[in-house]
């Protein structure tokens, strides 16, 4: 009899929302940071004028410091790439932005 190897999923994505509320959707131009670590590549992209408006990584701890850094935008704890991953979520459901950014130095 075949042995069924099936994943424990424990976690599940974690979708942390702003501090800000924006009121509307041209307010500035935008952008989305995925792999985002602590924050640095956030930082270049509000000095070249945009505002992050979602930041994504799937270290919580991350995430965290991203979030004392950069308060004004949502941020996901979640993993991007592996789809059997128990906090996996999709990039499909990603907002609207005028700039995708990805800071991806860990792979």
């Amino acid at each position: 009899m075949p042995v069924s190897r099936t994943r424990k999923r424990t976690r599940v994505a974690t979708h942390r929302p702003a501090t800000r509320t924006r009121h509307y959707g041209h307010d500035d131009l935008t952008a989305v940071d995925l792999f985002s670590g602590f924050g640095g590549l956030t930082d270049g992209v509000r000095r070249a004028g945009f505002t992050t408006i979602l930041a994504a990584n799937h270290n919580e701890k991350k995430i965290l410091v991203h979030e004392a850094n950069h308060p004004d935008a949502d941020h996901w704890i979640a993993d991007l790439v592996d789809e059997d991953s128990a906090d996996y979520h999709s990039a499909r459901d990603l907002p609207a932005a005028d700039l995708l950014c990805a800071g991806v130095s860990c792979f």
